[in-house]
């Protein structure tokens, strides 16, 4: 005939932990690693240069008479203040 009481709640037990395996499984998979800093920040004279393990090196000249005023980095970005312009780098396209 039908299922039992007893089976099916053996069953439901069953899925209750093959649901929570599966679940702890993908959490897992597709939780985001932080690396720290990706891309590192140089101001050198006349120019700001980005460096990345990932993608390598990237220099920006500056203009005559620009200043940094500021700079900071954060994950795969960094941004530089200067006193014409925002400058980002990135180092997963480095542009």
């Amino acid at each position: 005939m039908g299922i039992s009481r007893a089976e099916n709640r053996a069953l439901l037990l069953l899925r209750i932990l093959l649901a929570t395996v599966a679940w702890l499984f993908c959490s897992s998979v597709t939780q985001a690693v932080d690396y720290g800093n990706e891309v590192s920040v140089l101001v050198e004279q006349g120019r700001v240069v980005a460096t990345s393990l990932v993608s390598g090196r990237r220099e920006i000249p500056l203009d005559a008479q620009e200043t940094v005023i500021d700079s900071g980095t954060s994950g795969i970005n960094a941004v530089v203040v200067t006193s014409r312009r925002l400058l980002g780098f990135s180092s997963r396209t480095f542009t």
